[in-house]
Protein backbone atom coordinates (compact mmCIF):
# COMPACT_ATOMS: atom_id res chain seq x y z
CA UNK A 1 0.00 0.00 0.00
CA UNK A 2 1.15 3.01 -0.76
CA UNK A 3 1.33 5.99 1.01
CA UNK A 4 -0.31 9.43 -0.03
CA UNK A 5 2.03 11.91 -0.22
CA UNK A 6 1.57 15.44 0.64
CA UNK A 7 -0.07 18.61 -1.59
CA UNK A 8 2.66 21.45 -2.24
CA UNK A 9 1.76 24.46 -1.50
CA UNK A 10 0.90 25.73 -4.75
CA UNK A 11 -1.36 23.16 -5.70
CA UNK A 12 -3.57 23.64 -1.91
CA UNK A 13 -3.64 27.36 -2.97
CA UNK A 14 -5.52 26.60 -5.93
CA UNK A 15 -7.58 23.92 -4.49
CA UNK A 16 -8.80 26.26 -1.73
CA UNK A 17 -9.61 29.27 -4.40
CA UNK A 18 -12.06 27.37 -6.64
CA UNK A 19 -15.28 27.37 -3.82
CA UNK A 20 -14.66 31.17 -3.47
CA UNK A 21 -14.67 31.78 -7.41
CA UNK A 22 -17.85 29.26 -7.79
CA UNK A 23 -19.61 31.51 -5.03
CA UNK A 24 -18.73 34.86 -6.60
CA UNK A 25 -19.88 33.73 -10.10
CA UNK A 26 -22.71 31.74 -9.15
CA UNK A 27 -23.33 35.40 -6.70
CA UNK A 28 -23.10 37.10 -10.36
CA UNK A 29 -25.12 34.87 -12.50
CA UNK A 30 -27.72 35.40 -9.74
CA UNK A 31 -27.63 39.04 -9.72
CA UNK A 32 -27.55 39.58 -13.47
CA UNK A 33 -30.90 37.31 -13.47
CA UNK A 34 -32.65 39.20 -10.90
CA UNK A 35 -31.56 42.42 -12.95
CA UNK A 36 -32.92 40.81 -16.14
CA UNK A 37 -35.96 40.06 -14.19
CA UNK A 38 -36.55 43.87 -13.32
CA UNK A 39 -35.49 45.88 -16.30
CA UNK A 40 -38.09 42.89 -17.99
CA UNK A 41 -40.55 43.73 -15.46
CA UNK A 42 -39.78 47.58 -15.81
CA UNK A 43 -39.84 47.57 -19.60
CA UNK A 44 -43.09 44.81 -19.44
CA UNK A 45 -45.32 47.51 -17.03
CA UNK A 46 -43.32 50.77 -18.52
CA UNK A 47 -40.90 50.65 -20.61
CA UNK A 48 -43.66 49.44 -23.66
CA UNK A 49 -45.37 52.27 -23.49
CA UNK A 50 -42.41 54.67 -23.76
CA UNK A 51 -41.50 56.31 -27.16
CA UNK A 52 -38.79 57.95 -28.03
CA UNK A 53 -37.05 60.06 -30.97
CA UNK A 54 -34.04 62.12 -32.22
CA UNK A 55 -36.43 64.83 -33.79
CA UNK A 56 -37.39 67.11 -30.40
CA UNK A 57 -36.07 70.55 -29.74
CA UNK A 58 -36.98 73.20 -26.91
CA UNK A 59 -39.04 76.02 -28.07
CA UNK A 60 -40.36 79.19 -25.85
CA UNK A 61 -43.74 81.59 -26.71
CA UNK A 62 -41.78 85.01 -27.13
CA UNK A 63 -43.07 88.17 -27.29
CA UNK A 64 -42.48 90.83 -30.08
CA UNK A 65 -42.12 94.69 -28.13
CA UNK A 66 -43.54 96.98 -30.60
CA UNK A 67 -43.57 100.96 -30.18
CA UNK A 68 -47.14 102.20 -29.14
CA UNK A 69 -46.20 106.25 -30.82
CA UNK A 70 -44.03 107.57 -33.49
CA UNK A 71 -41.19 108.95 -33.25
CA UNK A 72 -37.36 108.83 -33.08
CA UNK A 73 -35.63 106.28 -30.92
CA UNK A 74 -32.97 108.61 -28.82
CA UNK A 75 -31.74 105.90 -26.06
CA UNK A 76 -31.21 102.24 -26.26
CA UNK A 77 -30.76 100.37 -23.37
CA UNK A 78 -30.47 96.91 -23.64
CA UNK A 79 -28.40 95.18 -26.11
CA UNK A 80 -28.73 91.22 -27.69
CA UNK A 81 -29.36 88.21 -26.15
CA UNK A 82 -29.41 90.48 -22.34
CA UNK A 83 -31.64 89.19 -19.26
CA UNK A 84 -34.36 92.01 -18.76
CA UNK A 85 -36.98 91.37 -15.58
CA UNK A 86 -40.77 93.13 -15.81
CA UNK A 87 -41.44 96.70 -16.14
CA UNK A 88 -37.11 97.19 -17.01
CA UNK A 89 -37.15 99.99 -20.10
CA UNK A 90 -35.94 98.95 -22.69
CA UNK A 91 -35.67 101.58 -25.43
CA UNK A 92 -36.73 106.02 -24.93
CA UNK A 93 -38.45 108.06 -27.25
CA UNK A 94 -37.83 111.70 -28.09
CA UNK A 95 -40.55 112.90 -25.50
CA UNK A 96 -40.12 116.78 -26.43
CA UNK A 97 -43.38 116.70 -29.29
CA UNK A 98 -45.55 115.21 -26.22
CA UNK A 99 -44.33 117.75 -24.20
CA UNK A 100 -45.37 120.25 -26.77
CA UNK A 101 -48.55 118.58 -27.38
CA UNK A 102 -49.40 118.60 -23.59
CA UNK A 103 -48.47 121.67 -23.02
CA UNK A 104 -50.99 123.07 -26.06
CA UNK A 105 -53.81 121.24 -24.54
CA UNK A 106 -53.22 122.77 -20.77
CA UNK A 107 -53.48 126.37 -22.70
CA UNK A 108 -56.59 125.08 -24.50
CA UNK A 109 -58.18 124.11 -20.98
CA UNK A 110 -56.94 127.35 -19.16
CA UNK A 111 -58.58 129.01 -22.46
CA UNK A 112 -61.76 127.11 -22.36
CA UNK A 113 -62.10 127.34 -18.55
CA UNK A 114 -61.60 131.38 -18.90
CA UNK A 115 -64.35 131.17 -21.60
CA UNK A 116 -66.70 129.70 -19.60
CA UNK A 117 -65.95 132.30 -16.32
CA UNK A 118 -66.27 135.06 -18.52
CA UNK A 119 -69.80 133.43 -20.23
CA UNK A 120 -71.33 133.02 -17.02
CA UNK A 121 -70.51 136.44 -15.59
CA UNK A 122 -72.19 137.87 -19.12
CA UNK A 123 -75.28 135.17 -18.63
CA UNK A 124 -75.68 136.44 -15.19
CA UNK A 125 -75.20 140.47 -16.43
CA UNK A 126 -77.87 139.56 -19.12
CA UNK A 127 -80.36 137.74 -16.96
CA UNK A 128 -80.31 140.72 -14.71
CA UNK A 129 -80.78 143.55 -18.21
CA UNK A 130 -84.09 140.89 -18.94
CA UNK A 131 -85.04 141.16 -15.51
CA UNK A 132 -85.03 145.10 -16.17
CA UNK A 133 -86.43 145.12 -19.52
CA UNK A 134 -89.30 142.78 -18.65
CA UNK A 135 -90.17 145.46 -15.71
CA UNK A 136 -90.07 148.06 -17.69
CA UNK A 137 -92.85 146.01 -20.39
CA UNK A 138 -94.93 145.84 -17.24
CA UNK A 139 -95.04 149.54 -16.83
CA UNK A 140 -96.07 149.97 -20.30
CA UNK A 141 -98.78 147.85 -20.62
CA UNK A 142 -99.98 149.43 -17.52
CA UNK A 143 -99.76 152.92 -19.00
CA UNK A 144 -101.39 151.29 -22.59
CA UNK A 145 -104.65 149.51 -20.51
CA UNK A 146 -104.79 153.72 -18.69
CA UNK A 147 -104.72 155.05 -21.97
CA UNK A 148 -107.27 152.91 -23.40
CA UNK A 149 -109.17 153.28 -20.07
CA UNK A 150 -109.49 157.07 -20.33
CA UNK A 151 -110.18 156.95 -24.48
CA UNK A 152 -113.05 154.57 -23.59
CA UNK A 153 -114.30 157.06 -20.48
CA UNK A 154 -114.51 160.23 -22.41
CA UNK A 155 -115.17 158.54 -25.40
CA UNK A 156 -119.41 159.06 -24.51
CA UNK A 157 -118.91 162.53 -23.27
CA UNK A 158 -116.94 163.84 -26.60
CA UNK A 159 -119.59 162.57 -28.04
CA UNK A 160 -122.47 163.76 -26.45
CA UNK A 161 -120.44 167.58 -26.54
CA UNK A 162 -119.63 167.32 -22.90
CA UNK A 163 -115.81 167.01 -23.57
CA UNK A 164 -113.96 168.51 -26.48
CA UNK A 165 -112.45 166.69 -29.69
CA UNK A 166 -109.09 168.14 -28.56
CA UNK A 167 -108.97 166.07 -25.55
CA UNK A 168 -109.94 162.88 -27.06
CA UNK A 169 -107.71 163.43 -29.85
CA UNK A 170 -104.93 163.87 -27.30
CA UNK A 171 -106.04 160.55 -25.25
CA UNK A 172 -106.08 159.22 -28.36
CA UNK A 173 -102.45 159.92 -29.08
CA UNK A 174 -102.04 159.13 -25.69
CA UNK A 175 -103.24 155.09 -26.24
CA UNK A 176 -100.94 155.14 -29.23
CA UNK A 177 -97.79 156.50 -27.67
CA UNK A 178 -98.60 153.78 -24.82
CA UNK A 179 -98.86 151.05 -27.25
CA UNK A 180 -95.92 151.82 -29.58
CA UNK A 181 -94.23 151.86 -26.33
CA UNK A 182 -95.37 148.46 -25.08
CA UNK A 183 -94.30 147.01 -28.14
CA UNK A 184 -90.98 148.37 -28.17
CA UNK A 185 -90.55 146.99 -24.72
CA UNK A 186 -91.67 143.94 -25.63
CA UNK A 187 -89.57 143.68 -28.93
CA UNK A 188 -86.57 144.55 -26.58
CA UNK A 189 -87.29 141.70 -24.40
CA UNK A 190 -87.91 139.28 -27.08
CA UNK A 191 -84.31 139.91 -28.25
CA UNK A 192 -83.06 140.34 -25.24
CA UNK A 193 -84.25 136.75 -24.53
CA UNK A 194 -82.75 135.49 -27.81
CA UNK A 195 -79.11 136.95 -26.76
CA UNK A 196 -79.63 135.02 -23.40
CA UNK A 197 -79.95 131.79 -25.32
CA UNK A 198 -77.46 132.74 -27.09
CA UNK A 199 -74.89 133.01 -24.03
CA UNK A 200 -75.95 129.71 -23.05
CA UNK A 201 -75.16 128.08 -26.14
CA UNK A 202 -71.85 130.00 -25.79
CA UNK A 203 -70.99 128.88 -22.49
CA UNK A 204 -72.11 125.16 -23.83
CA UNK A 205 -69.80 125.98 -27.00
CA UNK A 206 -67.07 126.55 -24.44
CA UNK A 207 -67.59 123.50 -22.10
CA UNK A 208 -67.00 121.11 -25.07
CA UNK A 209 -63.93 123.06 -26.03
CA UNK A 210 -62.86 122.19 -22.44
CA UNK A 211 -63.82 118.58 -22.60
CA UNK A 212 -62.14 118.57 -25.66
CA UNK A 213 -58.74 119.93 -24.39
CA UNK A 214 -58.82 117.57 -21.26
CA UNK A 215 -59.12 114.91 -23.58
CA UNK A 216 -56.25 115.77 -25.62
CA UNK A 217 -54.36 116.52 -22.27
CA UNK A 218 -55.36 113.27 -21.10
CA UNK A 219 -53.75 111.61 -24.74
CA UNK A 220 -50.73 113.46 -24.71
CA UNK A 221 -49.86 112.67 -21.47
CA UNK A 222 -50.12 108.71 -22.37
CA UNK A 223 -48.26 109.61 -25.42
CA UNK A 224 -45.98 111.38 -23.46
CA UNK A 225 -45.56 107.47 -21.14
CA UNK A 226 -45.43 105.17 -24.22
CA UNK A 227 -42.33 106.89 -25.33
CA UNK A 228 -40.48 104.74 -22.98
CA UNK A 229 -40.79 101.40 -24.03
CA UNK A 230 -41.12 98.18 -20.69
CA UNK A 231 -40.46 94.95 -20.72
CA UNK A 232 -44.09 93.06 -19.90
CA UNK A 233 -42.20 89.96 -19.12
CA UNK A 234 -38.66 88.68 -17.84
CA UNK A 235 -37.00 87.06 -20.58
CA UNK A 236 -33.50 87.38 -22.77
CA UNK A 237 -33.27 89.63 -25.32
CA UNK A 238 -33.48 88.44 -29.20
CA UNK A 239 -33.91 89.70 -32.53
CA UNK A 240 -33.41 93.47 -31.58
CA UNK A 241 -33.79 95.95 -34.80
CA UNK A 242 -34.27 98.91 -32.80
CA UNK A 243 -31.08 101.38 -33.25
CA UNK A 244 -30.52 105.59 -31.74
CA UNK A 245 -31.72 107.62 -34.25
CA UNK A 246 -34.13 105.13 -36.39
CA UNK A 247 -37.62 106.82 -37.01
CA UNK A 248 -40.51 104.69 -35.61
CA UNK A 249 -43.98 104.32 -36.66
CA UNK A 250 -46.51 102.70 -34.23
CA UNK A 251 -46.21 99.05 -34.12
CA UNK A 252 -42.88 99.16 -35.53
CA UNK A 253 -41.04 95.91 -34.10
CA UNK A 254 -38.24 96.63 -31.85
CA UNK A 255 -37.20 93.53 -30.70
CA UNK A 256 -38.41 90.34 -28.81
CA UNK A 257 -38.23 88.88 -25.46
CA UNK A 258 -38.05 85.18 -24.98
CA UNK A 259 -38.99 84.02 -22.08
CA UNK A 260 -36.64 81.33 -20.35
CA UNK A 261 -38.75 80.32 -17.59
CA UNK A 262 -41.31 79.31 -19.71
CA UNK A 263 -39.83 76.94 -22.63
CA UNK A 264 -41.32 73.64 -23.50
CA UNK A 265 -40.06 70.41 -25.43
CA UNK A 266 -41.51 69.84 -28.92
CA UNK A 267 -41.24 66.27 -30.31
CA UNK A 268 -42.22 64.64 -33.60
CA UNK A 269 -42.57 60.79 -33.45
CA UNK A 270 -43.01 58.37 -36.09
CA UNK A 271 -46.42 57.73 -37.14
CA UNK A 272 -45.67 54.01 -36.65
Amino acid sequence: MTAHQPLDESTQLRQSRTPVKKLLLGGLGLAALVGAALWGAHWWSVGRFIESTNDAYLQADSLSVAAKVSGTVSEVYVTDNQTVSVGQPLVRLDVRPYQAAREKAEAAIRAAEADIARGEAELEQHSASIAQVHAQLEGENANEQYAAAQVKRYAPLAQSGAETQERMAELRNALRQASAQRAAQAAALNVAQRQLHTQRAAIEQARAQLASAQASNRQSQLDEQDTVVYSTLAGRVGSRSVRVGQYLQPGTRLMTIVPLTEMYLTANFKET
